[in-house]
């Protein structure tokens, strides 16, 4: 139990992981330590080997567990056993080797961009705050990529509307700068200002709803569930799929692959590539659709 308190402190104060990852990791960890009670009783989690771990890999693979959850459980134990080493608390990490189980190949959600013509208009309502409040909210999903827990966070001091550029705090505490047009720049401009004749606390916090309040998961959620649900029929309707409809139209207009994967803030271009890959498919559908000789 010590260890795992000192794991919980390492991920919240060093490695700088969310809440929700911190939940994630030591969930994880929680289930493997109650197997290993139930399958090894007697077994010392000092004299665990990669032998006694494969056997809990191998129990949620047998139970039909999605590869994506078992590659998370993977990760976890590494980063738990890692920091182990580390403090000296072992010698070995009996995770390191094992191999992650492949994953279907699977495109995400995307919004076509004409049924996204309309997101300029997205605050036609600007009398009413919450009509402005929300437009702003989409048009920051899809034209910065943010992910929902950086729009969330985001403070009005990392906002720069001179040099239209804001700063965000991403996974990991990682920092990166995303530019944006003059239009945006405006349109942020007006929503300060009636958040401000409204009289709004904010306690440095860009955005905050009419009650003067941090906005939170799920009320963001729904503002972008709603007003996708009047202009797409794809099942999925997330914050996150404005952020992929804003990569995939990037890698669609030929952006250069390096700077999509800086602009979203991910630590290495295999997360990115996928959207080339989406990129593609809509290139190989658009032939076959199209071209008399596509099919002789």
């Amino acid at each position: 139990m010590e260890n795992v308190l000192l794991f919980e402190r390492y991920l919240r104060d060093e490695k700088r992981r969310s809440p929700h990852s911190c939940n994630a990791y030591l969930t994880d960890l929680a289930q493997h330590q109650a197997f290993m009670s139930e399958r090894f009783p007697d077994l010392a989690e000092s004299d665990l080997r990669q032998i006694h771990v494969r056997s809990w890999i191998v129990s949620l693979t047998t139970r039909g567990l999605h590869p994506a959850s078992i590659r998370r459980k993977i990760s976890a134990l590494r980063t738990y056993f890692s920091f182990l080493q580390r403090s000296g608390i072992r010698q070995d990490n009996p995770a390191k080797g094992l191999l992650m189980p492949k994953l279907p190949k699977r495109l995400p959600s995307v919004v076509r961009p004409a049924d996204l013509a309309d997101v300029a208009t997205a605050h036609t309502t600007e009398g009413d705050y919450g009509a402005l409040l929300e437009g702003v909210l989409i048009r920051c999903f899809y034209e910065l990529g943010l992910r929902r827990s950086e729009l969330i966070n985001l403070q009005q001091r990392h906002v720069d509307l001179v040099a239209r550029q804001l700063k965000v705090l991403g996974k990991g505490g990682k920092e990166r700068i995303i530019p944006f047009g003059k239009e945006l720049s405006e349109l942020l401009s007006r929503y300060l200002i009636k958040r401000d004749e409204m009289e709004l606390g904010f306690d440095g916090f860009m955005f905050v709803s009419s009650k003067s309040k941090p906005l939170y998961a799920k009320q963001v959620y729904q503002i972008v569930h709603r007003w996708l649900g009047g202009r797409t029929t794809i099942s999925k309707r997330s914050p996150h799929v404005l952020r992929h409809s804003f990569a995939t139209h990037l890698a669609d207009a030929g952006a250069d692959i390096n700077a999509i994967k800086t602009l979203l803030g991910h630590a290495n271009l295999g997360a990115t590539q996928v959207y080339v890959h989406n990129s593609i498919e809509q290139l190989v559908k658009t032939y076959h659709s199209c071209h008399p000789r596509a099919e002789t």
